[in-house]
């Protein structure tokens, strides 16, 4: 998996560290919300996005 950035400012860190932290952020992520725990939280984040289109 190959992730683009936005090349609008400069940096000093190598693109294949970039792209090992993002990879490591993603299946940090993908396990949570693939948890009982994540699954939990993303269903109240759900039913609060509901809550704010109806109001």
């Amino acid at each position: 998996m190959v992730i683009e950035l936005n090349r609008k400012t400069e940096h000093n860190i190598p693109e294949e560290q970039l792209n090992a932290l993002a990879m490591s952020f993603y299946y940090a992520m993908l396990e949570y919300f693939q948890s009982e725990k994540g699954q939990a939280e993303y269903a109240e984040f759900l039913e609060m996005q509901t809550e704010k289109q109806a109001a």
